[in-house]
């Protein structure tokens, strides 16, 4: 599935981009669930040096998908990448 670049997603990632910027990458620590929207959650995982999240659609289905910080800082920018999800039950990420 295609995740859609929502206000949820580019909400996160403008939280993301403020912390870098203003703290640095070294002031992101473990978190599952840190970035909290109605559609998007999710946090950082400084072993995989990625943000992993869930998608929640309207019909209940949770995609993962992940983001480097530079794919969140263009995110937050107005950058538009195409992010696959896959389904939680099928997904090698977890």
């Amino acid at each position: 599935m295609v995740i859609p670049i929502s206000e949820d997603l580019v909400g996160i990632c403008r939280e993301i981009e403020r912390q870098v910027s203003t703290r640095g990458a070294a002031s992101l620590v473990w978190s599952d669930d840190e970035y909290q929207r109605e559609t998007v959650v999710g946090g950082w995982s400084p072993e995989k040096n990625r943000f992993f999240f869930s998608f929640y659609t309207d019909d209940g289905k949770d995609f993962m998908f992940s983001l480097s910080i530079e794919e969140a800082i263009s995110i937050a920018g107005g950058g538009r990448p195409n992010i696959i999800g896959e389904y939680w039950k099928e997904s090698p990420l977890w």
